[in-house]
C-alpha cells in the first residue's frame, strides 16, 4: 500500500484561536506516544477527511509536523459532532516500528454463496472486523472474507477460517463465527391461519378454568457508557 502523508501544524494549550481556527477549517487534534509527553495539532478538515477515507484507522499515515521528519501514526480516535457530523477532534498514535502491536482490521465480505444465489437465503454477518498482532510493517488494511463456502444453510464461516499473512497472528477468537445464511422466511399457508383461528375462536369452555397469564420476568439491569472527553 503506498504511504500515505498528512502535514499537521503545532498548537499551544490552551489556545484562545481555537474557536477561530476551527473557522478556518483547522481541527484540534494530538498525537500520543508510548513513554512521551502528548503534543497538541492542528490538522486541516478537509486534507484530514480525505486521508481518514483512506486509511481509516487501520493504515499507518506519515505525520508531517511543520515540514519536519514524518512519523508513524495510527488514526487512533475521530470526534464528530452529533448534528452536524463534522470533525470536531482527533488522536493520533506514534508507533514504535521495532515492535508488534495489536491493530484491529475491518472484514471484507467478497465472494458469491450458493445458498444465496440459488437458495435465496440471506447473509448474517456475525463480525464486521477482527483483531491481529503484528509488526507496524507488516500491517494490512482489511482483511477479506470470502463466502463462496457457503452452500447451504448449515455452512459457517470461522475466525480460523480467514487467510492472513504468516506475518499476522488473529487475536480474535478463532472458533467465533464470521458469516453464515439463513433461509428465506416462509409465511403460513391460508388453509393453516384459518384452522389456527377457529382454535383461537373455540375460547373455554364451560366448567374449564382459563389458563393463568404468564409472569414478566424482572427487567434487565441497565448498563451505562462510559465516554472520554477530549480537551
Amino acid at each position: 500500500m503506498a504511504t500515505i502523508s498528512l502535514k499537521v501544524q503545532k498548537r499551544g494549550v490552551p489556545t484562545k484561536e481555537i474557536n477561530q481556527q476551527r473557522k478556518a477549517g483547522k481541527v484540534p487534534a494530538v498525537l500520543y506516544g508510548k513513554n512521551q509527553a502528548s503534543q497538541p495539532l492542528f490538522v486541516d478538515e478537509v486534507v484530514f477527511g480525505k486521508v481518514y477515507q483512506t486509511a481509516g484507522e487501520s493504515s499507518l499515515v506519515d505525520l508531517i509536523i511543520d515540514d519536519g521528519q514524518p512519523i508513524k501514526a495510527l488514526i487512533y480516535d475521530v470526534q464528530k459532532d452529533p448534528v452536524t457530523d463534522k470533525i470536531t477532534h482527533v488522536d493520533f498514535y506514534q508507533i514504535d516500528m521495532s515492535k508488534p502491536f495489536t491493530f484491529t482490521i475491518p472484514l471484507v465480505f467478497v465472494g458469491e454463496a450458493k445458498a444465496i444465489k440459488e437458495l435465496e437465503g440471506t447473509l448474517i454477518k456475525s463480525l464486521d472486523e477482527v483483531e491481529i498482532s503484528c509488526l507496524p510493517n507488516d500491517l494490512i488494511h482489511e482483511i477479506e472474507a470470502d463466502i463462496s463456502s457457503l452452500e447451504t444453510f448449515e455452512d459457517t464461516i470461522w475466525v480460523k477460517d480467514l487467510k492472513v499473512p504468516e506475518t499476522i497472528t488473529i487475536k480474535t477468537d478463532l472458533e467465533e463465527t464470521v458469516a453464515s445464511v439463513a433461509p428465506p422466511h416462509v409465511e403460513a399457508a391460508p388453509a393453516a391461519e384459518e384452522a389456527a383461528g377457529a382454535e383461537e375462536g373455540q375460547g373455554v369452555k364451560e366448567g374449564e378454568e382459563a389458563p393463568a397469564e404468564p409472569k414478566e420476568d424482572s427487567a434487565a439491569p441497565k448498563t451505562k457508557e462510559n465516554k472520554k472527553e477530549k480537551k
